[in-house]
């Protein structure tokens, strides 16, 4: 029977969470510009390691972006690239006459990563605004005019804003697209409750200002993921009710899932590591929803012989289905893709195993992520 009580507990309070997280993603609005605004300038910063089978999409995409090239510049950081991308990119900028593209390059061994990058780029940089993507990525032509117009009309000091997988037709593909949006979606309904607690470094921007004032990342420069939520954290305690989510579509970053199994373990185990250098407080909320799925999980064990474990799985299984419809629905219609919905329910029931097991898998074995152990 006390294993009844202990599912009912952690069923009520897992729907409550993401009753909440509902809450703070319905209350922020789509932002709808009154005006196009160009006035703000910009520094694009995107960190490179061996990312050549990417470039030419991200080139066009810079290419095509509708803002005055006087206004934004490009900053590319080559973390000590060896598949020929630094030549491209020097080649493209070149060819193209982009005047307003630099590229840079860490020089220091003992001084590599995306973090390094971003602040050699910070240093090297000429605007008040950094606007950080990955070299994966891709943008509509609108994004730095709507993030310009977002910030006169709001004068935040960051923003966060929303990252898309590529869909296809598989299953692996669209499993990780519901995570991942669901990951968006939860940090976005953070800050809509006003409590900035997760983003994504592939769409972010912050003040130079802001950057310098909170010391970029000293103090966490060694973990090898987290160059978005430790800096969000640090701007926000800095800088109270200044981070904001810009919520519409043409603001969207897209990126692609991963190809395989072992890419995909590999960055989620990355993704784990950063909780070693999180406060108590920061841990609560990843640890109680790695102890839900878990204990569902040997609820789900031990549920052909004990009919208290099945009535237990039964009402965790249901409070998941249910909370998580509560944001998952909203959100897939905000990115436009509710048609994935059809995916969610067996996706959940996999999710079970997946995240009780990775958090372990991490603790027992090394991260290699870009050829680099970590």
């Amino acid at each position: 029977m006390s294993i009844l009580i202990i599912s009912l507990a952690l069923a009520l309070t897992y729907l409550t969470i993401l009753i909440l997280l509902s809450v703070g993603w319905n209350k922020i609005p789509v932002y709808q510009p009154d005006k196009n605004d160009f006035k703000v300038q910009f520094s694009v910063v995107i960190p490179f390691r061996n990312e050549i089978a990417h470039l030419h999409k991200l080139l066009e995409s810079l290419d095509r972006l509708d803002y005055p090239p006087d206004n934004f510049e490009v900053i590319f950081v080559d973390d000590f690239s060896d598949d020929g991308g630094s030549e491209l990119i020097r080649k493209y900028i070149t060819e193209h006459k982009k005047n307003n593209f630099r590229l840079l390059q860490l020089d220091n061994e003992n001084s590599y990563g995306k973090k390094a990058a971003i602040s050699k780029a910070v240093e090297e940089s000429k605007s008040e605004w950094i606007v950080c993507t990955d070299a994966d990525c891709t943008f509509s032509k609108n994004w730095l005019m709507l993030l310009s117009s977002f910030i006169l009309e709001y004068s935040p000091v960051m923003v966060s804003m929303p990252v898309e997988y590529h869909t296809g037709h598989l299953f692996f593909g669209n499993f990780q697209y519901l995570e991942f949006s669901s990951l968006i979606g939860i940090g976005a309904a953070m800050t809509g409750l006003k409590k900035p607690y997760l983003c994504n470094g592939a769409n972010l921007a912050f003040t130079r200002n802001s950057f310098i004032e909170v010391s970029g990342y000293t103090g966490n420069e060694d973990i090898a993921s987290g160059d978005d939520i430790f800096l969000m954290k640090k701007v926000h305690k800095q800088y109270p009710g200044k981070v904001k989510f810009l919520k519409n579509h043409e603001a969207i970053v897209f990126t692609n899932p991963k190809a395989s199994f072992h890419e995909f373990v590999q960055q989620r185990k990355r993704w784990v590591s950063k909780t070693s250098a999180e406060s108590f407080s920061s841990i609560l909320f990843p640890a109680f929803i790695w102890i839900f799925h878990l204990f569902a999980l040997v609820t789900l064990c031990f549920s052909l012989s004990s009919k208290y474990a099945l009535l237990s799985f039964i009402l965790l299984i249901i409070a998941k289905f249910a909370g998580e419809s509560f944001l998952i629905v909203p959100l897939l219609k905000f990115f436009k893709q509710i048609k994935l919905y059809r995916w969610y329910f067996i996706s959940a029931l996999l999710y079970l195993l997946y995240v009780s097991l990775i958090p372990l898998i991490s603790v027992f074995s090394k991260t290699k992520w870009k050829n680099r152990k970590i």
